[in-house]
């Protein structure tokens, strides 16, 4: 894209490339990160025609990135945070220094591994680097406290009292969970929009809750995320509404109910109910396309002679019940695959399976995109600058479609 990147040119490169590949009224949703051009684009975007149904997905994991940014810039942790990376900057930056570093793994028990260094961009880069700094506490110590290696006056700017290693042992644990939801939420062959809110409750209610044996710098960082956490996560229509006591179901509360690990989510009841009868309406709407389809031939050939035998254990339902029943039944083990739950219950539930397979496909995160994005910088570097964008696209879609069998 050679045009300045404001919302209205984002707007019209987003319309365009929805015509070029024929999906305008086949997408559900976008999903983008929280910069204000992105975000205006979407906003301009429900102007045109065919687009008025496309939703907004604000970026889980950008998003909660943000809320954990809030909280590292207080000062008294940044300051820790600052030393943590001049840390690592020495012994990458030293010779001297990463062979001493090495040597003293060698010679005892510790994991042989470098450290990490701190990088602006990259998701729960703060939990990684002090994650490996403890880890590498006794080596990096050690090159430290030997003045033959190290000076003093060196040494001084990279010291680390005990009480502030005790910190980071805190702030280690309580990024973890940060870091593993960012984990499941980049996923792309498992549905990751029906796990937004149940994630959003469990971080905030779970997480982030102020312990009586937390120590102070803890409890203001806490309370710091939090309170980001849930202002983002509750404005401009956004992720829990429905949490909110906001009465009209969401596009995230859709893709929760159809997630069989979490349709029992505590939500206000008014939400549910709007779900239910919503589901019923829009079943409704489409009974006649659903009935005037070929036969599902890939359906039919999962009924084995015993389905035929026995119907009343697999009969289909009608259209008044499939809500009523696929709610009433329990959750499924969160471990579980809800994909694969419907492969196997679309006999049971024809109507709600067409819909569910609309709304798993939801994306809860851009991770896609940065994936593609870093995958362009790699192919266009300085030695490869000069490749057209026609080239350069191409290079790219094999890049990161070469796996595919």
């Amino acid at each position: 894209m050679t045009e300045r990147h404001t919302g209205e040119n984002l707007k019209n490169k987003l319309v365009e490339t929805l015509y070029h590949w024929d999906i305008m009224n086949k997408t559900v949703s976008i999903a983008h990160d929280n910069a204000a051009n992105i975000i205006c684009a979407m906003r301009l975007l429900k102007n045109e025609p065919g687009a008025q149904d496309i939703d907004s997905v604000h970026c889980f994991a950008h998003t909660m990135q943000c809320s954990i940014n809030a909280g590292l810039q207080i000062d008294h942790i940044k300051t820790i945070l600052d030393t943590c990376k001049s840390i690592v900057s020495h012994f990458k930056h030293s010779n001297v220094a990463y062979d001493a570093y090495r040597n003293f793994q060698n010679t005892s028990d510790t994991p042989k591994r470098k450290l990490i260094q701190f990088v602006k961009t990259r998701w729960n880069s703060v939990y990684h680097m002090v994650d490996r700094l403890i880890e590498q506490r006794s080596s990096i110590t050690a090159v430290l406290n030997n003045r033959a290696i190290t000076s003093s006056q060196i040494a001084s700017g990279l010291e680390i009292a005990e009480r502030d290693w005790l910190f980071l042992e805190e702030i280690r644990d309580c990024l973890k969970p940060f870091e593993l939801a960012t984990k499941i939420m980049s996923s792309e062959s498992s549905p990751t929009a029906s796990i937004v809110q149940p994630l959003i409750y469990s971080i905030r209610e779970n997480f982030l809750q102020l312990k009586s044996d937390d120590s102070s710098p803890l409890r203001e960082f806490k309370s710091t995320v939090k309170k980001d956490f849930v202002t983002r996560f509750s404005t401009n229509g956004r992720y829990d509404q429905s949490l909110m006591g906001n009465s009209q179901p969401t596009l995230l509360d859709i893709c929760t109910f159809f997630d069989p690990r979490y349709k029992k989510f505590e939500r206000d009841m008014g939400i549910s109910n709007r779900i239910k009868e919503l589901l019923k309406e829009l079943i409704n709407n489409d009974l006649e396309y659903f009935d005037n389809q070929d036969p599902n031939h890939d359906t039919e050939e999962k009924r084995t002679a015993f389905d035929f035998l026995f119907p009343t254990d697999n009969q289909i339902l009608n259209n008044s019940c499939e809500v009523t029943i696929y709610v009433e039944e329990p959750q499924i083990d969160k471990n579980n695959d809800p994909v694969l739950w419907w492969q196997k219950n679309e006999i049971r539930f024809p109507k709600l399976a067409k819909i569910a397979k609309k709304y798993l496909s939801v994306p809860g995160t851009s991770t896609a995109a940065e994936r593609a994005f870093s995958k362009a910088g790699n192919i266009i570097t300085a030695k490869r600058n000069c490749l057209s964008g026609k080239t350069a696209d191409m290079l790219i879609f094999l890049a990161h479609n070469k796996k595919v069998q």
